[in-house]
């Protein structure tokens, strides 16, 4: 066997393989999400903090509103943030429909 027929008789069957994860992962999982939004309000002494208070205030109120596997600001639909300079550091305003990751 020549070095050529060797090196796609070894590399082909690892391509298809990697064909076949990359469909069974993108394939096999969704998100649920509610259709309302959920939003809080915060203030906070400087903009990276008040939108950490925020997303973890927003992540708090879903829990207690719909349980920890709809919490995750990250895969929420539609995520908004609007923060302005107020008395007392910045006001954000953050919204999101709360999604859970679902295998189908």
């Amino acid at each position: 066997m020549s070095l050529k027929t060797s090196i796609i008789a070894t590399a082909a069957p690892l391509a298809v393989a990697s064909i076949m994860l990359v469909g069974i992962t993108s394939g096999a999982s969704a998100y649920q999400c509610k259709s309302q939004l959920q939003g809080v309000n915060v203030v906070g002494p400087n903009h990276a903090t008040a939108l950490a208070i925020g997303k973890s205030m927003w992540t708090s109120k879903v829990q207690s509103k719909f349980g920890l596997e709809w919490s995750v600001w990250t895969i929420a639909a539609t995520p908004m943030q609007t923060c302005n300079p107020a008395s007392g550091g910045f006001q954000c305003v953050l919204t999101a429909k709360p999604c859970k990751y679902v295998v189908p």
